[in-house]
């Protein structure tokens, strides 16, 4: 009975009738196997749904005495239910709050305000488009994906602004023309964007694959909404009454701050690049998103039920149930060390209840080793001397003596019967044609996880939650490298076939090397640590923001071919650098 207590799921509890009750008698602990994945929400939904009804029939029935019965449910369905049900609420809110204040920004933007809020047509029109496509690829998409919706068209909504910026001037304008213009100039800004984000099908994780293509794909859309359905809307742009651009001017007076501002940028840069460490979070507990209602029923069921969640879990696996006994024989004898080491506190493998055949010899051996003629005889006097003051005779356990002297024994395969199976976490694995057993252990405060990974991961597999985080950790931080590495490779072999230029090339990138830098090591010093979707989103930064770098070196270098060609025809110009925006945006 002792070996069999750690099946318990709790220690702090009396048996009553069979029932768990806690020790102020107040509260009765059930325990039940969902019938489907804790994870499927929707059947997390009707078990939410079951559990209310049960309670309010409970409280119907017992209403006339006084008494009312509260549930309080605790497990993986419910925080599944919690993630979907507040991360919906924050998709909404995000991407709300985004369009909201793309729209302020757009209407300080444009000479016709009410021109500028159209920008936000393509990028609306592109994420729809990406989600119908998604859909016909894929059976599910991530809650990270549909959040990763808000930021599709803060970042798309860029080429719906170039375009009306380009058709949106003080004298008449067309939409080819617009559409012409801004292609020459946002192409290779575009493709650098999907790009980075098509790259994330190489980083290994299927969540960042879904991330790339979903948002690869709404960016492209938006792109083909901008240069096929706007020149068809907009055919022809009267002249704007007004020139004025409040957002334009104040960018402007950024932008004139000369070689003080550079040196402080690069003094910036190198501060930074001292911090500049990321740091990763990865705890589960910081990626599951839950109410406060299923934060206050764990902490109640806790105290209650005095529940430690210092549980480990290793799973072994056979072909046969005769294997999988054998593996549980050899795990009974290293957890036992375990415990002697202090390393567990307790632990049940069912071959201490159902040994295979070399265990019950060795169980054999040491039953002979304790039960010598010396023990055996000193317990026959004493034995014998007490029962006869209790009215028993001299020969009452005569066959009990006999048992301790059995010298052979020839041990028969005992076979786990099948009502045990779900008592010893014993399942068959249809697909691989297996049987699996779940073995539960309790940690110590000498238990080592690594030490423990590598002792026993070739018996079976190990399922540490901390540990788990830990690995995770190292996973992310590798992955994180090499999307990185991929990232920085594709967008620079896409840059250099545009400016065919090796410098050009080298320093577009380097104000996407001073975001990075500037951010991470703001990151550090505000001691906030790289969360998943940060780490998502670090990889892309090259992506998106070498848009605005090749775009202003085209203009610098239009402005240069123009010079050259006019020059070369004998058309006198003015210096480029002196050029003033009569026209139009740049």
């Amino acid at each position: 009975m002792g070996r069999l207590a750690p099946l318990v799921p709790t220690q702090s509890a009396n048996i009553y009738k069979g029932q768990l009750i806690s020790k102020d008698g107040q509260h009765l602990l059930v325990i039940a196997d969902s019938a489907a994945s804790s994870t499927d929400t929707a059947f997390a939904r009707r078990l939410s749904e079951l559990i209310d009804t049960i309670t309010k029939n409970l409280n119907r029935r017992y209403e006339k005495s006084g008494n009312r019965v509260t549930l309080t449910p605790m497990g993986a369905y419910r925080i599944a239910l919690d993630n979907e049900l507040i991360v919906r609420k924050d998709v909404r809110n995000a991407i709300l709050f985004a369009t909201l204040g793309i729209i302020l920004l757009l209407i300080f933007s444009f000479p016709r305000p009410y021109l500028g809020l159209l920008s936000l047509l393509p990028a609306i029109a592109g994420a729809m488009t990406a989600f119908f496509v998604f859909a016909l690829i894929h059976d599910s998409v991530s809650l990270m994906v549909l959040g990763f919706g808000g930021a599709i068209i803060s970042i798309s909504v860029d080429h719906g602004i170039a375009y009306l910026l380009f058709l949106d001037r003080p004298h008449l304008t067309y939409g080819k023309d617009a559409s012409q213009e801004v292609r020459a100039i946002g192409l290779v800004a575009a493709l650098t964007t999907i790009g980075a984000f098509a790259a994330l099908n190489f980083s290994g994780f299927p969540i960042l694959e879904q991330l790339g293509q979903f948002t690869a794909l709404g960016i492209s859309f938006s792109f083909i909404f901008v240069h096929t359905v706007f020149p068809l809307i907009f055919p022809a742009m009267p002249a704007a009454r007004s020139t004025r651009m409040p957002l334009q001017q104040t960018v402007n007076k950024m932008a004139r701050t000369g070689k003080k501002g550079a040196y402080a940028a690069l003094l910036f840069a190198l501060v930074m690049f001292i911090f500049a460490k990321p740091q990763f979070n990865v705890s589960l507990n910081s990626m599951n998103t839950v109410s406060m209602d299923t934060k206050a029923a764990e902490d109640m069921i806790a105290k209650v039920w005095d529940m430690k969640f210092n549980k480990i879990y290793l799973m072994t696996e056979s072909e046969t149930l005769d294997g999988l006994q054998l593996k549980g024989d050899r795990l009974a004898k290293m957890i036992a060390r375990e415990r002697r080491s202090g390393s567990l506190s307790s632990s049940f493998v069912s071959s201490m209840v159902f040994p295979g055949a070399a265990r019950q010899q060795q169980n054999f051996a040491a039953w002979r080793k304790f039960w010598d003629y010396k023990r055996i005889k000193e317990l026959k006097a004493s034995l014998t001397a007490e029962s006869l003051k209790f009215g028993f005779t001299a020969d009452a356990f005569e066959p009990f003596f006999e048992m301790l002297q059995v010298s052979t024994y020839d041990p028969e395969t005992m076979i786990i019967p099948e009502k045990f199976f779900g008592l010893m976490g014993i399942t068959a694995d249809p697909t691989k044609r297996a049987w699996l057993q779940i073995n539960t252990l309790t940690t110590e405060k000498g238990y080592s996880a690594e030490e423990f990974h590598a002792k026993y991961s070739k018996l079976g597999r190990l399922f540490d939650p901390n540990f788990f985080s830990q690995e995770l950790g190292r996973q992310l931080f590798a992955t994180f490298t090499k999307m990185l590495v991929i990232v920085v490779l594709s967008v620079t072999v896409l840059v250099f076939f545009y400016f065919v230029d090796l410098t050009l090339t080298f320093i577009s990138l380097l104000p996407v090397i001073f975001a990075l830098i500037s951010t991470l090591g703001t990151l550090k010093l505000i001691g906030h640590p790289l969360d998943i979707p940060g780490l998502m989103l670090a990889s892309i930064v090259f992506g998106m923001g070498i848009d605005y770098h090749v775009l202003v070196w085209y203009r610098l270098f239009s402005d240069r071919r123009i010079c050259h060609s006019a020059a070369a025809i004998g058309i006198p110009t003015a210096n480029p650098a002196s050029r003033q925006t009569q026209t139009g945006p740049h």
